[in-house]
């Protein structure tokens, strides 16, 4: 999961970031972004399993997922336990003729069901909680996963990134002018380019 503020568009130019687009490309896990406002999208909306408008609806929509599975756990048990109810009311309307027979073999059958019943009432919030479990750890683990891959987390590493024109730069080539701002953890260096050595 990706979330980040609604603020200026060059505050989130940053998030365009081809690298960091082809990294959560790779991923195995669903990658959900929401970033800005409902009018900003960066690179990350186009490669996400899912984008959300804002921060605030990819919480709901985690939200909303959960519930859904619980919801369809909770239907599934009690279709189950309709099921059970009504072959046990097919038992008691055969006739009269067969009715000791058809009692003895309605109780063994209510029997079973009420063990298959309990079993799958068992299993059924088995499953609910693990699914619960399942979408937790994936949320902590895209969260802790976001932070580790953060521009700024990165440059507290000693690394900077080297912008002209307002736009990042990758090359020596992509410099305009004489001017060029080197970002860093703590501030911003204005420095003025004198000489380009070409590394080969």
């Amino acid at each position: 999961m990706i979330i980040r503020g609604g603020g200026a568009v060059n505050d989130l130019a940053y998030l365009n970031d081809y690298e960091l687009a082809a990294l959560l490309a790779k991923r195995t896990v669903p990658i959900w972004v929401g970033i800005g406002h409902e009018k900003d999208r960066t690179i990350l909306d186009e490669v996400a399993n899912r984008s959300f408008d804002t921060p605030s609806k990819v919480i709901g929509g985690i939200r909303n997922l959960i519930a859904e599975r619980t919801q369809d756990v909770l239907d599934s048990f009690q279709t189950i336990k309709l099921l059970s109810q009504h072959q046990i009311t097919a038992y008691q309307s055969q006739n009269d003729q067969y009715m000791r027979v058809i009692k003895t073999l309605a109780h063994g059958q209510i029997n079973e069901a009420n063990k298959s019943v309990d079993l799958m009432r068992s299993t059924l919030h088995y499953l609910a909680q693990q699914q619960i479990k399942l979408a937790t750890n994936q949320v902590e683990s895209l969260m802790r996963e976001t932070l580790i891959q953060n521009p700024r987390n990165v440059m507290a590493k000693g690394y900077g990134i080297v912008r002209s024109e307002g736009k990042a730069i990758r090359s020596i080539q992509q410099i305009s002018g004489d001017n060029i701002q080197v970002e860093l953890q703590d501030g911003t260096i204005q420095a003025n380019v004198t000489k380009v050595i070409n590394n080969e």
